[in-house]
């Protein structure tokens, strides 16, 4: 007497089934991350630049005040292929504020930098959320 198998496979094609949807949710969530770090990679250069932009301006701004101590501001600084502003140069006792603003890749860089008025030297330096 012969027992015959009435499963026919179904073991088999289910198992196969499953480990190729797990590989396949495995490949996704590690081609989802592999993305998602380059995209934070070229945010972080893009922020770098956007600083540097910032501390380009900064220097153009004592380069004005020390050219003129009644400078203002309010200026749009070429440099390079790019451009950052100047917002304010505003005396306060015996410092100046200085806001500047810069923007690369559409991030922003919003800081103010406080100096002493007769040497130039920093004070204070912060990064400002928005204007």
């Amino acid at each position: 007497m012969r027992i015959k198998n009435t499963r026919g496979g179904y073991v088999a094609i289910t198992a196969a089934i499953l480990i190729v949807a797990m590989f396949t949710i495995v490949m996704f969530v590690i081609g989802t991350s592999s993305f998602l770090s380059r995209d934070n990679i070229s945010d972080s250069h893009f922020k770098e630049k956007s600083i540097a932009l910032a501390e380009g301006c900064f220097q153009i701004a004592l380069f004005r005040i020390a050219e003129a101590p009644t400078y203002a501001g309010a200026e749009t600084v070429p440099i390079d292929s790019d451009a950052c502003r100047i917002i304010s140069v505003v005396a306060s006792g015996t410092s100046k504020i200085i806001t500047v603003s810069s923007t690369f890749q559409s991030v922003h860089s919003n800081f103010r930098l406080t100096i002493h008025k007769g040497n130039f030297s920093f004070i204070n330096w912060e990064e400002l959320p928005n204007f």
